[in-house]
């Protein structure tokens, strides 16, 4: 399975459709994760409404884009030498492990503008005038945040990925706040016009009402593809180019941004489903580690059991068996 995705045949993406299936339908014969939950959209859960079918092919829409662009984000910037869809894979493997997989809420829909985010980041290295790429990154950013709005906890440190890619310039700094405030104003203007409160709690009720079962299995396996990732792209880091090495240390920021979020929940409601942010930046990382002659094999055992728990896990737990 790796092989194949490792390689450069386009053809390849057909097959993701195919583990979104399975995944669903294993769900729906084998629950596993909670379908009859209020899904939570931020800011914009009163403005959003979705039953249970059209949830759950959101769901599966968003997971197959956010591969995608996961995937482009690699290919595009020229990480490697040729052209991979493994982290397309990767990804909707390891987005398995979670509630958001299953049924649409708003940290998926974050997923998908963070990753356009990036896309945008990543274009800063250019000599032209970058206000409209600025603008665009934190609109994306703050438009990511109304739906998980954790998010705003770290929304100071986004300014360094901006810096790491451009000299200071306090005009950009000012089209930053601009971009970022602009989602906030749309939400309000909704709010008003509709005449609805907002609640601008952090809490998400979705979340907190699903249960965990196996809380410490999804813990354990993240914290360790935190740190093989980690320590695969800095030794990437250090055999490759100025900009490519750039967009590395951009990549590492968004994992101490994701974490911050995560460990949020984790301490505070002992919920993980913020954890599957850090997915966005790990993917990419650890296509170095299933590379690497050092932690290839490692990578590549640790990936067969994520996969294998991932299908074996509806058929694992029983009613109210907990992990």
């Amino acid at each position: 399975m790796i092989k194949l995705f490792l390689g450069n045949k386009t053809i390849v993406l057909l097959l993701l459709p195919l583990y979104l299936v399975m995944y669903q339908c294993l769900n729906y014969f084998y629950p596993f994760y909670q379908l009859d939950v209020m899904s939570n959209f931020g800011f914009w859960t009163e403005y959003i409404y979705l039953d249970s079918t059209s949830s759950i092919i959101c769901a599966s829409l968003f997971v197959l884009m956010n591969s995608f662009g996961l995937n482009a984000l690699v290919n595009r910037n020229k990480f490697l030498e040729r052209n991979t869809y493994f982290i397309a894979l990767l990804y909707i493997v390891m987005m398995s492990l979670f509630h958001s997989a299953y049924y649409l809420n708003g940290v998926l829909i974050s997923q998908f503008l963070l990753i356009l985010m990036i896309h945008q980041f990543f274009k800063l290295n250019r000599p032209e005038d970058g206000r409209k790429t600025i603008f665009n990154s934190f609109f994306f950013a703050g438009f990511a945040a109304t739906f998980t709005p954790v998010l705003m906890l770290s929304a100071p440190l986004l300014i360094l990925p901006m810096l790491i890619m451009r000299p200071f310039k306090l005009r950009e700094m000012i089209v930053a706040v601009l971009g970022y405030a602009t989602p906030f104003i749309y939400i309000l203007s909704f709010a008003y016009l509709f005449n609805i409160s907002i609640d601008f709690g952090l809490a998400d009720h979705q979340l907190i009402q699903s249960e965990n079962k196996d809380f410490l299995f999804v813990a354990a396996t993240m914290c360790i593809l935190l740190i093989l990732g980690t320590i695969s792209v800095v030794t990437k880091s250090q055999k490759t180019t100025i900009n490519s090495n750039k967009q590395f240390r951009i990549l590492l920021i968004l994992v101490l941004i994701f974490v911050i979020s995560a460990l949020y929940y984790i301490l505070s409601f002992q919920q993980i489903d913020h954890l599957s942010l850090i997915l966005i930046p790990i993917s990419i990382f650890l296509i170095f580690s299933f590379l690497s002659n050092t932690y290839g094999i490692a990578a590549t055992v640790l990936f067969y059991v994520v996969f294998g728990y991932s299908v074996i896990k509806f058929f694992l737990f029983l009613p109210n068996q907990n992990l």
